[in-house]
């Protein structure tokens, strides 16, 4: 809670059941959690070049 509270203005918050398809809301969260490193660009690729702490501080 404290991290939505500080971060509140940078998520949306979408209620567990909805009217949106899963796999819409599926491909977002994906999206949107890629968006978080510079270097990346899918799923598959984080799972590539990410494996330490480390990488992701360089990333």
């Amino acid at each position: 809670m404290e991290l939505f509270e500080i971060c509140s203005h940078d998520f949306f918050t979408l209620p567990i059941r909805t009217e949106i398809p899963i796999e819409m809301v599926t491909k977002a969260a994906e999206q949107f959690f890629v968006s978080l490193f510079e270097d990346v660009s899918s799923l598959e690729d984080y799972f590539t070049k990410i494996n330490t702490f480390e990488d992701i501080e360089v990333t």
